[in-house]
């Protein structure tokens, strides 16, 4: 880090204790969750099911849902999820957030950047829930032509609701049709209520989620915002890679030994580190 302003520096150190508390609530909701998942029987479902048949389903693992992809090491949790029929276009999400925790600790200690440490671990944790809530979707539910686009359920059945609790907000009404209505509503608030605490206005909730949800995952680059002092930007993105390695599961980076053993990198003129500040170039969209 570097030397800051004063409102900059509360703003880091509110940053900071944020995502120490954050930490701290995986930890203690995860041991809860783990408790009350393994010890709960769901209905399997059928095959060709209905599609209310399809919602009822997948409504039983939604308060679930958000703390399940912290398990990525632990095999009761996996092994039942498979049980029901969660499969690797899911899983694959699962993380495990020490990882990302000292990942975002060694970014915090170089010296010449700033990060806020909470915005990146809360960011990295909505997007890699929301990819492993919409495969998982997508996986029992699946898609529908939608303006003359394949896409999935899920993102239509988002845009209708986002347009029933503006509707509903406007008249003053209470938008929770039933059980499923209500727990999704509940997610949105929560999306809602953290970009205004991040001083954003709270449609930008609604867009991420939108974005996200139409496998759009550009717009998460948005979100991992830095300032330097003495330090190249070529750096910055270098220092990136491991991070983004670990929640972007889609992209398929190499590792070093992958890298190597391919003879086709001349692009990259046979350099690692090249090719790690080339692709978190790619990831910010720049040229």
């Amino acid at each position: 880090m570097f030397d800051l302003p004063e409102e900059t520096l509360k703003l880091y150190n509110a940053s900071k204790n944020d995502f120490e508390n954050l930490l701290n609530t995986i930890q203690q909701d995860c041991k809860k969750i783990k408790i009350d998942f393994l010890s709960k029987e769901f209905y399997a479902i059928k095959p060709k099911a209905e599609i209310n048949d399809c919602y009822s389903f997948f409504l039983q693992f939604t308060p679930y849902l958000n703390q399940l992809i912290f398990f990525s090491n632990d095999d009761e949790v996996i092994s039942k999820l498979k049980k029901y029929g969660f499969n690797y276009s899911s899983l694959k999400w699962m993380i495990n957030i020490n990882e990302i925790e000292s990942e975002i600790r060694r970014l915090e200690k170089i010296e010449g950047l700033l990060i806020f440490p909470e915005v990146y671990l809360s960011s990295c944790i909505i997007y890699v829930s929301s990819k492993f809530q919409l495969d998982a979707f997508e996986n029992f539910i699946g898609n529908v032509n939608h303006n003359g686009l394949f896409t999935n359920k899920l993102y239509v059945d988002s845009i209708n609701r986002f347009r029933r609790r503006n509707y509903n907000q406007i008249n003053n009404s209470k938008p929770y049709k039933d059980e499923f209505e209500y727990l999704m509503n509940e997610q949105f608030d929560l999306l809602e209520n953290k970009a205004i605490e991040n001083g954003e206005e709270k449609s930008k909730a609604s867009k991420f989620v939108l974005k996200t949800l139409n496998g759009n995952s550009g717009n998460i680059n948005e979100l991992f915002q830095f300032s330097t002092s003495g330090i190249s930007q070529s750096s910055v993105y270098y220092e990136l890679f491991p991070l983004l390695k670990l929640i972007l599961k889609e992209k398929k980076y190499k590792s070093e030994e992958e890298f190597y053993e391919n003879n086709n990198e001349a692009n990259y003129n046979n350099k690692y580190r090249l090719y790690k500040i080339s692709k978190v170039r790619d990831f910010f969209n720049l040229k």
